[in-house]
């Protein structure tokens, strides 16, 4: 087995690990690696297809593949130079990001794929800018790919609220198979890229507000506009789910289970109590902040598997592993069942609240197959139509 050095400080150029880009340049060179499927590169390196490093190795190669001149014969301008028939954007990061928002416009008729990885390129613009600010020009990582959203390493999941990270996953969800050789061809929505271009715009609008006239930006993304406001009226004082009371309270439940357990650090209890100790160190400006990142992350989840202008309202809810995946995938401090139960805060006449048996008999009627949903939304939200 041979290393081929020079592949592999080309590979480490382009961001890959050392570790993943030796295991790469192992009797192979360069355009065998361009040819191999995500699959194949997924077992060369021991993940899953869906793993951070594979993603981050499929989008250098990508990357790579798009900004190479093509073999065809140039051809010259009036002024005399040559002209590629790909552009590459230049400049310092945020000339870059205007730059790839007119490709967009530009190629997205004639070239649809170069317009969307023109957009996953702007969206990853926006973490390394945010990196950049965060570490400084030095220390600054040369690739950050989509999922590098959700690091904890790089400190980039902190900066994000639901609405911008249900952003990043979209993108991140539509470019993809569309930047990869597949077997059988995708077929395109129609409406693809404007989808992609509103989330892109959004995410920029959100996150870099400062920016947002320098590249010419004009959110569309109603649905999230909706839903802040209507979170902004419903999050009052009286409403409040977790208080610093609320949370006494909930703490002192949750011990109770750790307690009695023979495994404490195995229960569900025990990763509630040490949430809700870090909660309870937070001031009430803070505290009120995480909450209504919480109650977000419910509602887009809801968005995003029921919401838009087909939404029934009678033939929507999540199931109670739904919601213990939600709950546990965003640092809730509690059960769906103590949001139900909880008093204090009242929160079922805001968030969720149980199917009530007349609601599952009507489902079962339309559909003697269906599954049995625990929860719905409490009451009629209006972006959830949107």
């Amino acid at each position: 087995m041979v290393v081929k050095s020079a592949t592999k400080r080309r590979l480490i150029d382009m961001g890959v690990v050392a570790e993943n880009a030796l295991k790469l340049a192992t009797d192979r060179n360069m355009s065998e690696i361009k040819n191999m499927t995500i699959e194949q590169i997924a077992v060369c390196l021991g993940k899953t297809a869906e793993s951070e490093e594979v993603t981050a190795v499929m989008d250098a190669l990508a990357k790579l593949s798009a900004g190479k001149p093509t073999r065809s014969r140039p051809t010259r301008s009036r002024g005399g130079k040559n002209q590629s028939n790909i552009e590459m954007p230049q400049g310092e990061i945020i000339q870059r990001m205007r730059q790839h928002l007119k490709l967009v416009e530009k190629s997205k008729i004639v070239n649809p794929r170069y317009a969307l990885l023109n957009c996953r390129m702007a969206a990853e613009a926006i973490l390394i800018h945010l990196h950049q600010n965060m570490v400084g020009d030095e220390h600054v990582k040369n690739i950050i790919s989509l999922g590098d959203a959700y690091s904890k390493k790089l400190g980039l999941f902190a900066i994000f609220d639901p609405l911008q990270l249900s952003s990043i996953d979209f993108i991140n969800r539509a470019t993809s198979q569309y930047l990869h050789f597949n077997f059988k061809e995708p077929i395109m929505r129609d409406n693809l890229i404007d989808r992609v271009v509103d989330e892109l715009h959004y995410l920029i609008d959100s996150v870099m507000p400062e920016e947002s006239s320098k590249l010419e930006i004009n959110s569309k993304s109603d649905w999230k506009v909706v839903l802040e406001s209507e979170l902004e009226r419903i999050q009052t004082p009286a409403n409040r789910l977790f208080s610093k009371e609320n949370l006494k309270i909930l703490l002192a439940k949750y011990s109770v289970g750790v307690y009695k357990s023979s495994n404490p650090e195995g229960t569900d209890s025990f990763v509630y109590v040490k949430r809700i100790e870090e909660l309870l160190k937070l001031n009430d400006e803070e505290l009120i902040s995480e909450e209504k990142r919480l109650l977000k992350s419910l509602l887009v989840a809801y968005y995003e598997a029921f919401g838009g202008v087909n939404y029934s309202k009678d033939y929507s809810g999540f199931g109670k592993s739904d919601m213990k995946r939600i709950f546990h995938e965003d640092g809730w401090p509690c059960s769906a069942n103590w949001l139900i139960q909880n008093k204090n805060g009242n929160p079922s006449n805001y968030l969720i609240r149980p199917m009530s048996n007349s609601e599952w008999r009507k489902r079962r009627r339309k559909d003697p197959k269906a599954k049995y949903v625990g929860y719905t939304l409490a009451h009629d939200w209006k972006f959830i139509y949107l």
